[in-house]
């Protein structure tokens, strides 16, 4: 049987092994680089294995050798199947085919963001070359009305891609050219539902608070076309994280579900069937939030953790971290390799490190435990900020000296908010009998109070003084000082203790 700590290390070399395959084949390798690498990766293993039969470590080291090798080869197939990095092609005339994701605000003009699936060269009429890339379309004029989901053709030329904000982030190419074909999306399931969720609300809702519906679709499922100065009180506020679906959504909504289904145990005592309602909502939420992947490794993480307590033990955070990072990297290695990754993972390992090392209060009376849970909070979102705030700073040379403040009667309004605000859409599918009606209404209007405080909390702390500062970070020395130590704080708070308790016994 393997080890815990064999295993952890195993799945990070996976991990990395994937990983590197994926950014090397993409970037400067040849396509015969898989098969090389795999190949002189288990004849390294045969050496080693027939040179060191007698030691302990020579069979688990040929076994770590031969998965790396794999691993490598699986990521170098995955690029070449789907690559990422086009350099090739810039200064060509092309062919794209994609689909539109969304319009970003620039200096010169807006800009819509198409996700590319396949490309040709305009001379050859026959060969398409599948991809998954991000083009920069700047459609003034286009001359057709553009609607994100749809599916066009391009035809023109890519250009130089813009400077990634981490060095193995996949670029965004820009796309200079025009429209040769535009059609309306297929339709879908997910599509169906969300449409229909928003044509019912918008029933309910009332006529001066029609625009709050894109908001609520945008906190549950992170979709959601959300305002320009709305947005941007969010990005004041330090809140931003609240309007993209992340993993705090699937907590909590697992944890309502939970609730829901714990009178039906009662009734019925076994417990297979409510442990696949789980995995099967798992799924479909995934599919809701179209596969975005801080949902997809939340999922991962929830459904590794429930299929373990179904099997009777209690599987760690950080081993579901690590399966959930293994299995995206398997399936798609370019989503580890993306910014919104990196901080759902860095936000994941913060929350767990703060758990662990959460003060404890005494006593369980309602008043200590209510004290605890205050405590807990606020730890949590010091250590949450403590950890992520040198990175983002790092990267989008911003400070939200205020976030801080905004999480605190942020996530405990979120945590009613998001069930109110699924439940209200789960009812708004149903047939609008007259029961249904009412409830609808009454959690509707129940969640749009919820949201009128949350919005008045976001506004007073997005227009307060100070609240968005743009710095530069001149010395990454600090950063790295900073973050070992906090590396390095449990154990010098745990020698700090063992002195003081020394002292205090010599006295």
């Amino acid at each position: 049987m393997i080890r815990i700590g064999r295993w952890r290390g195993l799945l990070c070399l996976v991990i990395v092994a994937i990983l590197c395959g994926f950014f090397v084949e993409g970037r400067a390798a040849s396509r015969q680089l898989p098969a090389i690498a795999a190949t002189l990766g288990l004849m390294a293993c045969l050496v080693v294995g027939l040179l060191r039969q007698k030691r302990r470590y020579a069979a688990w080291l040929c076994v770590c050798m031969a998965i790396s090798a794999l691993s490598f080869a699986c990521g170098a197939w995955r690029e070449t199947q789907r690559p990422v990095w086009i350099n090739a092609w810039l200064g060509q005339p092309v062919l794209a085919e994609g689909v539109l994701e969304q319009v970003t605000a620039s200096r010169g003009g807006p800009l819509w963001s198409l996700e590319v699936t396949r490309l040709r060269a305009v001379a050859d009429a026959s060969v398409w070359e599948p991809c998954q890339v991000t083009v920069l379309w700047p459609a003034d004029n286009p001359g057709h009305p553009l609607q994100p989901g749809d599916k066009v053709a391009l035809a023109g030329v890519l250009t130089a891609p813009s400077r990634p904000l981490l060095p193995w982030q996949p670029p965004e190419y820009g796309f200079r050219g025009r429209i040769r074909q535009l059609s309306a999306p297929s339709p879908s399931l997910e599509g169906w539902l969300h449409s229909r969720m928003d044509e019912r609300l918008a029933e309910f809702v009332p006529s001066a608070q029609a625009g709050n519906v894109p908001l609520l679709d945008s906190l549950v499922f992170g979709n959601g076309q959300v305002e320009s100065d709305l947005h941007q009180e969010f990005l004041r506020a330090g809140l931003l994280h609240v309007l993209a679906a992340s993993g705090a959504n699937v907590v909590l909504l697992l944890s309502a579900l939970s609730l829901l289904l714990r009178p039906l145990r009662w009734l019925y005592p076994h417990s297979l069937p409510f442990y696949v309602v789980k995995l099967a909502f798992l799924c479909e939420f995934t599919r809701l939030c179209g596969g975005q992947p801080s949902i997809v490794r939340a999922a991962l993480m929830a459904a590794y953790r429930e299929v373990g307590v179904a099997w009777g033990r209690a599987p760690k955070t950080l081993d579901g971290m690590l399966v959930a990072a293994c299995a995206m990297a398997i399936w798609q290695p370019s989503t580890l390799l993306g910014l919104s990754a990196w901080l759902s993972f860095a936000a994941t390992a913060a929350i767990q490190h703060a758990l662990s090392h959460a003060p404890r209060v005494a006593g369980r009376g309602l008043r200590q435990r209510l004290w605890a849970k205050a405590l807990e909070a606020l730890w949590v979102c010091l250590m949450v900020e403590a950890w992520l705030t040198p990175f983002t700073l790092l990267v989008f040379h911003q400070l939200t000296p205020y976030a801080l403040l905004a999480n605190l009667l942020a996530e405990p309004l979120l945590t009613l908010l998001l069930p109110l605000a699924t439940v209200t859409d789960a009812l708004a599918l149903l047939p609008q009998v007259a029961p249904t009606v009412l409830l609808a209404r009454g959690l509707l209007t129940v969640t749009l109070a919820l949201l009128h405080v949350f919005l008045q909390w976001t506004r007073w702390v997005a227009n307060l003084p100070g609240a968005l500062v743009e710095a530069q970070v001149g010395n990454l020395s600090l950063i790295a000082a900073w973050y070992v130590l906090l590396l390095l704080s449990p154990q010098v708070r745990k020698f700090a203790v063992q002195v003081w308790t020394s002292v205090d016994k010599n006295r």
